[in-house]
Parts: C-alpha cells; sequence; structure tokens
C-alpha cells in the first residue's frame, strides 16, 4: 500500500512536518500522487457509483423481505408516492440514512390515511436533504427507498414500535443505503462541492511538461478536521454496520464501502512510466478512504474467536454517540445484537467513563450495559476464578424500549470486604471501585477515598462477587459490586483488587446469588 506522504527536504534529509499530498480529478498530477474528487454530483461520480454497484457481489437480488411501506419515486420529478408494500413486487430498494435536526417539514402521521394508490406528495414541499436523495437515486436507476420519517407512521405508537423493531432487517436487506453524512439536519442537503481543506498547492512539472498541482495538508488521518454530524448518531451506527453496501456523502468526497471493495469519488490506480528506473510495480495500489472517511472501516466478525473483542469495540463506539431519546438505547443497537446472537460469550464487566446519574424509569436488568447512560468500556477477564459458574439466565423484551431479565451465579462472594472505607488498607489489597452512575456510591481512587461525598450506598452496604482475573496479572480479581434488593441483587458498580494475604479471594465463601 502506498502512503501518500511528502517531507520536507531543506538539503539535510527529510524533517518534520509530514504533508498528505493528494491532487484534484482530473489535474495532470493525478499520475504520480492520488486523486479525488470534490465535487460529488457529476456524470462521472455517477458513473463511478454504477461500476460500483455492478462489480459488488455483496448483496442476493433474490431477497423476499420488503418493508411495510416504501416511497416510490419513479421517473416523474413532480411528486413521489407513499405506498404499501403488500401485494406490490419489490425488485430491490434503498435507504436513506439522514439527521434529523429537529422537526420535519413532511411526515407521515394517522391523518394520512393511504389510499389504494398511495399518498401523492410533491418533491417541492421535501426538504433538501431528501430532494437530494430522490434525484440521486432516480439517477442510479433506483425506483423505490425507504425513509423512516415518511414509511413509519409517526404518531401511531403501535405502528412505530413494529416498524422500529423491522429497521434492522429493512437496512440488512435494502439494495443499498445512501448516507447524508455532513448535513446536520433534513433542510440541508449533502450534494453541494466539498470546500478545499489544504494548506498549500505546489506546482510540478512533469518530464513530458505537463503542469500538475498537487495539494497538501496536515490532517491526521485518525483525526479529521471535520465531524460529520451522521457519525455522531447511534441509529446512524447501526444502520452503518447493517447495511451491505454504503454510499456516504462525506466531508472531503463520496465514499463506498461494501463487503467486496472501500472506493470513494475519483479513486484510480497509479501508473510508473516504462522509462522509469524506480523498481516498483507497474501499477500501485494505494486507497486514500481510511483519510477520506473519519467512521474508519466497518465490519462484522466472521468467526467465534473474534467475536467478543469485536462486541467489545461495536459497544464502546455506540455509546460514543448521541441519542435523541435515551430510552431507544437497546433499540439503536438491537439489530447488532441480534445478528451476533448466535454465538453467545459470557457476561462481561461494564465500565462507565462518563458518570452520569441511573435513569428514572428501568430499561434493562442492573448487569446490561443498556440499563445506564454514557459511554461504556467493557472489561473481559479471559480467566474466570476458580468457583464461579453462570446457573441460568432469563430475560424477557428482546431488543425494544426495555427488557427485564435475571443472571444466576455461584461464585465467591465476600460481604463484609468494606466496613469502613476510611479504615481500609487499600495499600494491602490495592482496591479500586468503580460505580455505575452518578450519586450511587464511593468511589476509591489512588488520590481520593472518596469520590462522592453523599452516596446512596454504603461500602459497607455492598457484596463483593469475585468473576475474574485481570489479563495482565492473574493476582488481580475483578468482579461485580452489588446490593439487596429483596431478595435478589442488584448492580451497582465493579471492583479490582489484588488476591493475596487476607483478602485471598479462595477464603471467601461461594453463594448463590440472583441478579436483576
Amino acid at each position: 500500500m502506498l502512503e501518500s506522504i511528502v517531507n520536507l527536504d531543506c538539503g539535510n534529509g527529510p524533517i518534520e512536518p509530514s504533508y498528505n499530498a493528494y491532487t484534484s480529478v482530473g489535474d495532470n498530477a493525478a499520475s504520480i500522487v492520488p486523486a479525488f474528487d470534490t465535487e460529488v454530483d457529476t456524470s462521472s461520480t455517477l458513473e463511478a457509483v454504477r461500476s460500483w454497484l455492478q462489480q459488488c457481489c455483496c448483496v442476493d437480488s433474490a431477497r423476499s423481505f420488503k418493508p411495510t411501506r416504501l416511497l416510490h419515486i419513479g421517473s416523474n420529478e413532480d411528486f413521489v408516492t407513499l405506498i404499501e408494500t403488500c401485494g406490490t413486487k419489490i425488485s430491490n430498494y434503498a435507504c436513506l440514512s439522514y439527521c434529523w435536526g429537529g422537526s420535519q417539514p413532511v411526515i407521515n402521521s394517522t391523518l394520512r390515511a393511504l389510499t389504494p394508490d398511495g399518498w401523492q406528495i410533491y418533491v417541492r414541499d421535501l426538504p433538501n436533504t431528501f430532494k437530494d436523495a430522490i434525484t440521486t437515486l432516480r439517477r442510479l436507476g433506483f425506483e423505490y427507498v425507504w425513509i423512516d420519517s415518511l414509511c413509519i407512521v409517526q404518531d401511531d405508537q403501535h405502528d412505530k414500535d413494529r416498524e422500529i423493531h423491522k429497521m434492522p432487517l429493512i437496512y440488512k436487506n435494502a439494495h443499498l443505503t445512501l448516507c447524508a453524512s455532513t448535513a446536520r439536519s433534513c433542510s440541508e442537503g449533502f450534494l453541494h462541492p466539498r470546500p478545499d481543506y489544504s494548506d498549500c498547492q505546489l506546482r510540478v512539472c512533469k518530464p513530458n511538461g505537463e503542469i500538475g498541482t498537487i495539494l497538501m495538508d496536515q490532517i491526521p488521518w485518525i483525526s479529521p478536521l471535520v465531524t460529520e454530524p451522521l457519525g455522531t448518531r447511534a441509529w446512524a451506527f447501526q444502520e452503518r454496520l447493517l447495511s451491505p453496501r454504503l454510499l456516504e456523502y462525506g466531508w472531503r468526497t463520496l465514499r463506498w464501502g461494501c463487503s467486496c471493495s472501500a472506493r470513494y469519488s475519483g479513486y484510480q490506480p497509479l501508473t510508473v512510466p516504462p522509462e522509469s528506473n524506480w523498481k516498483a510495480p507497474a501499477v500501485l495500489s494505494y486507497n486514500l478512504f481510511g483519510y477520506l472517511d473519519p467512521n474508519g472501516l466497518r465490519r462484522m466478525p466472521q468467526h467465534k474467536d473474534e467475536l467478543f473483542d469485536h462486541w467489545n469495540s461495536i459497544v464502546d463506539r455506540y455509546t460514543r454517540r448521541n441519542l435523541t431519546y435515551p430510552d431507544d438505547r437497546l433499540a439503536a443497537i438491537g439489530g447488532v445484537a441480534t445478528e451476533l446472537q448466535a454465538r453467545t460469550v459470557n457476561a462481561p464487566l461494564g465500565g462507565h467513563e462518563d458518570l452520569r446519574p441511573r435513569p428514572k424509569a428501568s430499561r434493562a436488568p442492573s448487569w446490561s450495559w443498556t440499563a445506564v447512560d454514557g459511554p461504556i468500556s467493557i472489561n473481559h477477564s479471559r480467566e474466570i476464578v476458580q468457583s464461579f459458574r453462570v446457573l441460568e439466565t432469563e430475560v424477557h423484551g428482546g431488543f425494544g424500549l426495555s427488557a427485564r431479565g435475571s443472571i444466576t451465579v455461584q461464585g465467591p462472594v465476600n460481604p463484609l470486604l468494606v466496613q469502613n472505607a476510611a479504615a481500609l488498607d487499600r495499600g494491602a489489597c490495592g482496591l479500586r471501585i468503580y460505580p455505575d452512575c452518578a450519586g450511587e456510591l464511593a468511589e476509591i481512587t489512588d488520590d481520593e477515598s472518596l469520590v462522592e461525598k453523599k452516596p446512596m450506598y454504603r461500602l459497607s452496604d455492598m457484596t463483593f462477587l469475585a468473576i475474574g482475573r485481570a489479563n495482565w496479572d492473574r493476582e488481580i480479581v475483578r468482579g461485580l459490586l452489588l446490593v439487596q434488593n429483596g431478595d435478589d441483587h442488584r448492580r451497582v458498580g465493579y471492583f479490582q483488587l489484588r488476591s493475596t494475604g487476607r483478602f485471598l479471594i479462595e477464603d471467601w465463601r461461594v453463594q448463590r446469588l440472583r441478579i436483576v
């Protein structure tokens, strides 16, 4: 893989800083440095997308699933029609992934009772993002598109619950998902030319006399200059993972992603002139996709041994994204979880980096990361303590707005580990306590004995359940912090300590607990 990096040379060897080097499509320098197209609405761009669609083999054309409703965009430039798909043959359809950005000017509601001929909507009344999507998809030959605000009856809770439950299947079976990645709201659109983010321009003269322009910038690949609004939304994260094909209108150019390939507008191989003495292949392989895509490559695990680490990454990235309604925390990732559910793993310990109050209404069991708000990091112990066992699990509610359930475990328990935090010899056992939510319990850290001054629970109320050993030091044991909840227990945090001396977990009693 050729990296397009330029180092300044002042006569004494290359020195920092380094620059990304590229050029625009059509420039004479495109034969010596990578190029991409900042114009995303041109005939050449559409031709490239058609080529990507034809070459891709990620979608089975014989798929039988179809959404309840679709927007028939046809060829009439003045209007589109929302139809019920029952009894209609649908060969393929596209989906639109976008940011609502507030109230929608046109939505489906119970006042819009569909006639047998559907609901005709004038294109001029639609927001710009919808108009751009319809224009693009028509040019690509699509007849149908799924847009949530139009295809779900927004003021009918029963319809919303049913259709939201279907959303993972809708995106998974779409022939193409078009992403309005740069639009902060549905009114902005996404077909406008992209700005020039280069820091400087370098004119070059090729051996054949042609003059070209190399553009250079210092934008880090891992930290793009611009945050794409769609990349901050939790629902869009699931849509991105489940869609077999993505056409993303990004901050620098148009991007294509599928299991077959990752491309962008303007991609072309670099060729080495025959007269060159450079010992290199005649055609150089390069790809600026990682530089142009702030969301990173997407991939679902293919093997069981990849599953846990991949799920950890998904949870970490998902919980850093925004939800307009926190109660959607389960539903907005449920489709991805369902995809991975065929291969199960042990329940991990979840740590919360940005503590927030516990939601007033319970949406999930206390041991689930979906029970709390804020970013989540998952700590996985590859070695389970010898006496710990999961005996029984019970979950009801799936990935809707709420779920309930319990885990029955057997393991080493110490309800009297801490009677008084101030008197605890922390140096002897290295005890660290991590609360799940703000305001619930005291947290012991290296620089402060108590973070919460008025916790809901005292440390002396805690039951410590040891589960696994740290991957880097097996003397360090980690487990759950539990409080009594009637005959059951409820999770309020997790801990780690060094199992040594009077804190040896082999001396803890083994007990059966039900955690809800």
